[in-house]
């Protein structure tokens, strides 16, 4: 295997351990909105919405940059 290629899998290891932390924390954050939600009045629901819908997109992103490390690393 050269050099090139084992780096390729080095830095898609390193991407794919930052894209499991993130979306460790994008549950988290996702949890915890889905607890305020209780008692909140529209206005302040709506905000939470806000916030379900941006983590639900950067889960999203962060699954697409798995994707393209595991690609990368395949080269």
């Amino acid at each position: 295997m050269s050099a090139v290629a084992v780096d390729a899998q080095s830095q898609a290891a390193l991407v794919g351990g930052l894209v499991h932390d993130l979306r460790n924390a994008l549950l988290v954050i996702r949890g915890y909105s889905a607890l305020l939600k209780p008692g909140l009045d529209p206005e302040q629901l709506s905000d939470v919405a806000e916030i379900e819908t941006a983590t639900d997109r950067a889960t999203e992103l962060t699954a697409e940059l798995f994707d393209l490390a595991r690609r990368y690393a395949a080269e």
